[in-house]
């Protein structure tokens, strides 16, 4: 079965014949995925305190970027399509439920923005969400078909899905080849394309309603630990190495590079969704 698609069920074929991570890419649609089997106690192993704290593949301190987590669920809920979404349940407040939302930074940013008020997820919310947002978590998931079950279950009649990820298709991926830092199986599962991201959520009955590159920042710490894991032992690395070390690890960045990019979807009329399978 890891050698079918998880997007469009076609077979997939190796991407890498170098002795690279095993990444499968789709003739078709080419969604990449990682073909080998996960352990059995996988979401512990990979996203335990090590991933928030130990730098690697994951941040080497997740809370000292609270203050830039928090901004960017502020620039998401100034969006006029969110703002817009708000306006449309007037009279009640707009809900939100934060798929992955680790210490919850991206939700403050959305309720300080005076976006939708952001509610406990709960049992029994009649009307389900009116947004749910996915930053930086689809291409963790495990299994894609449950997750689109999910959204069917939980996302209101014209409810927004929002979701962040990394595009397998940029130039910048395809130029650092197996060296693209999301190239970090077991880790990451998933490498999305907008096109891949499309037909997957197509599948739950959602289709593009807005769709860009978000302005991200990250601090210097997080930015070396990156790089050090990927390259620390090439001379790009060392140099890098070398130029960065007197500035703070606290110094904010602008993240430069265009693989990183988001979509905005909306549940279409029950009559006309397409129900996952």
């Amino acid at each position: 079965a890891a050698m079918l698609c998880p997007v469009c069920s076609r077979a997939g074929s190796p991407l890498f014949t170098d002795g690279g991570p095993q990444i499968l890419q789709c003739a078709a649609c080419r969604h990449q995925w990682y073909g080998a089997p996960l352990a059995a106690d996988h979401a512990a192993r990979e996203y335990g305190d090590a991933y928030f704290n130990g730098g690697g593949v994951g941040y080497p301190d997740y809370l000292s970027e609270a203050a830039l987590i928090t901004a960017h669920g502020e620039r998401y809920a100034r969006r006029p399509e969110l703002v817009r979404q708000r306006d449309l349940v007037a009279g009640r407040p707009a809900s939100m439920l934060d798929v992955g939302c680790a210490a919850g930074f991206t939700m403050q940013g959305f309720d300080s923005a005076a976006a939708p008020a952001v509610l406990a997820a709960r049992k029994g919310l009649a009307q389900g969400f009116d947004l749910i947002t996915m930053i930086q978590v689809v291409a963790h998931l495990t299994d894609l078909t449950q997750t689109l079950i999910n959204l069917q279950a939980l996302l209101a009649p014209q409810g927004l899905v929002l979701v962040e990820t990394w595009n397998s298709q940029s130039r910048m991926a395809r130029w650092l080849g197996r060296r693209w830092h999301e190239y970090s199986p077991p880790n990451v599962l998933h490498y999305f394309s907008p096109d891949s991201l499309d037909a997957l959520m197509g599948r739950a009955g959602l289709v593009r309603l807005a769709h860009g590159r978000p302005l991200k920042r990250l601090n210097l710490g997080h930015a070396r630990s990156l790089f050090d894991h990927k390259f620390g032992h090439t001379g790009l690395g060392r140099t890098l190495s070398v130029l960065s070390r007197p500035l703070p690890a606290g110094l904010n960045l602008p993240y430069p590079a265009e693989d990183l990019f988001w979509t905005l979807y909306q549940r279409q009329r029950p009559d006309r969704s397409t129900p996952t399978e």
